[in-house]
């Protein structure tokens, strides 16, 4: 499993605008990484990172999710997405971009 499953923990600080609204909190993450093919550097996988965003007297959940895909070592396109919960509403959004992996 360790070859095809890499879990993390991440924490930091998220600020949300919705409607004129502002949160602002602590974000607690468990960002996984499902490697579904590897070779060096190159790697399709699939990252999810479920999380909590802990406010001043608030408490909200977001999902991200993204395919990472490689195009040439060591750089991939990261296509996904993320939804969150801001108090009652469920916002979400898609993200692109690249990373890069040393």
């Amino acid at each position: 499993p360790k070859n095809h499953v890499e879990p993390n923990i991440a924490f930091g600080y998220r600020a949300l605008t919705y409607r004129g609204d502002l949160r602002q909190g602590l974000e607690l993450g468990v960002p996984h990484r499902y490697v579904l093919y590897r070779d060096n550097l190159r790697q399709v996988a699939l990252e999810l990172r479920p999380s909590l965003i802990f406010g001043f007297g608030t408490v909200d959940a977001a999902l991200e999710a993204a395919l990472l895909l490689p195009i040439v070592e060591p750089v991939h396109v990261r296509l996904g997405g993320r939804i969150v919960s801001f108090g009652d509403a469920i916002l979400g959004g898609a993200n692109l971009g690249l990373s890069f992996h040393l």
